[in-house]
């Protein structure tokens, strides 16, 4: 309990436990009926790769999904946190669960936020009669702002957000319906926890189907980072100022649970860590007995490790990490805004071990960091990125899930 309010990890925690207990009960009877035992008990959605494609989505928890008969589409809102190094850019990771702070509102002067005005624009675009964003919860003032966004626009616009978590002016849904509104573009921000949620959102996984695309593309403007699931110590960068290790928990988000290092070798990088053995999790994450029973429980994925991409410096001589809107959907993507947070560099060479938290790296995602808007030619950019990743993530998600009815 922080100030009379439960952390983030133990808010997610109370209501994965449950879901977990019930998801193992069901997966031990399978065993029992197949007679063999079945990968990623309790947990299913992390043998996804195992899966026979294409997997169907649950009616109601629909993420990427267009219904032609009916004309109702599903698509998501992601953010992505991308690195600029050497004029190119590195898809840290994707995000649901994005969230349309106010803090990055604020960096525009328009009444309507952009974003919100252009995925209504969107919804018009394509022929919808009416938007449904659906989040965990939207506060008052962004319930109010999408609705004049269809006002202005000639488009219903009606927010939803789950129904345990109170949204003044929202429409209060446990999941989408069954049978989806005609005319009607629903649009999702949050995790549901489904199986195509965990496909987009986690970081081992999203890693793996988006270098498997972007390989396949042959583009040189967007890259991935190379993600193992076992220790691999890359090369010291020549600028003594940088890490060369990341160690990440790959359900995790906010910048929890991150940790870089400079290491010449394994032994070191361990000894840095503070690993006893490969697949324990870094006594560096300080996380408590509770903590860790509560990772055990609830199953947070995988502990992973990544080369560290250094960031190019900006003309005022900052770092910065971008954070891309992009909405996506069986029928278009679009970009949708971009705007970056930004820190000041090391100054002194860094020594070996691993990065303390207060260090000024802004890789970490330290919230707090100031947010600014990025230069024309940064959003352009951005534009062409966001314009090359949807077409990957849309190939890879039609290979593996029906996004559609039979």
């Amino acid at each position: 309990l922080a100030d009379g309010r439960l952390s983030p990890f133990w808010a997610e925690a109370l209501h994965r436990v449950p879901d977990r207990l019930a998801t193992t009960a069901f997966d031990l009877m399978e065993c029992v009926r197949a007679g063999r035992w079945l990968a990623c008990v309790g947990q299913a959605r992390q043998a996804i790769d195992a899966i026979a494609s294409p997997i169907p989505q649950h009616p109601r928890y629909r993420g990427y999904w267009y219904d032609p008969s009916r004309n109702a589409l599903v698509g998501m809102v992601l953010g992505l946190d991308i690195i600029q190094s050497s004029g190119r850019y590195y898809l840290l990771e994707m995000n649901l669960d994005a969230g349309l702070l106010p803090e990055r509102h604020a960096l525009y002067a328009e009444r309507i936020d952009p974003l919100v005005a252009e995925i209504v624009a969107v919804g018009k675009e394509l022929g919808f009669r009416r938007v449904v964003p659906y989040a965990r919860h939207w506060s008052a003032e962004q319930v109010a702002e999408f609705i004049a966004a269809g006002t202005a626009a000639g488009v219903v616009v009606t927010p939803a957000c789950f129904s345990f978590i109170s949204s003044p002016g929202a429409e209060p849904i446990t999941a989408l319906p069954e049978a989806l509104e005609r005319d009607t573009f629903y649009l999702v921000f949050s995790s549901r926890h489904s199986p195509l949620d965990y496909y987009v959102h986690d970081k081992l996984c999203s890693a793996r189907w988006f270098e498997a695309g972007v390989r396949a593309s042959g583009d040189g403007l967007v890259r991935s980072i190379p993600t193992y699931t076992r220790m691999t110590i890359p090369p010291l960068h020549p600028d003594p100022r940088w890490p060369n290790l990341v160690a990440k928990l790959a359900d995790f988000d906010m910048g929890q649970f991150v940790l870089m290092a400079k290491v010449r070798d394994e032994a070191e990088a361990r000894a840095a860590l503070g690993q006893d053995r490969p697949e324990a999790i870094p006594r560096a994450f300080r996380l408590s007995r509770l903590m860790r029973l509560g990772n055990f429980l609830t199953h947070r994925g995988h502990l992973i490790y990544q080369p560290f991409i250094p960031p190019d410096i900006d003309s005022d001589g900052l770092i910065r990490k971008l954070r891309l809107m992009l909405l996506v959907s069986p029928l278009a993507s679009r970009f949708l805004s971009v705007h970056a947070a930004v820190s000041p560099p090391p100054d002194a060479p860094l020594g070996f071990g691993t990065v303390t938290r207060d260090t000024t790296l802004l890789l970490t995602g330290l919230p707090g960091l100031p947010r600014r808007r990025v230069e024309r030619r940064v959003e352009e950019e951005a534009a062409t990125a966001a314009a090359k990743i949807g077409p990957i993530l849309d190939r890879a998600v039609r290979a593996k899930f029906l996004i559609g009815p039979a």
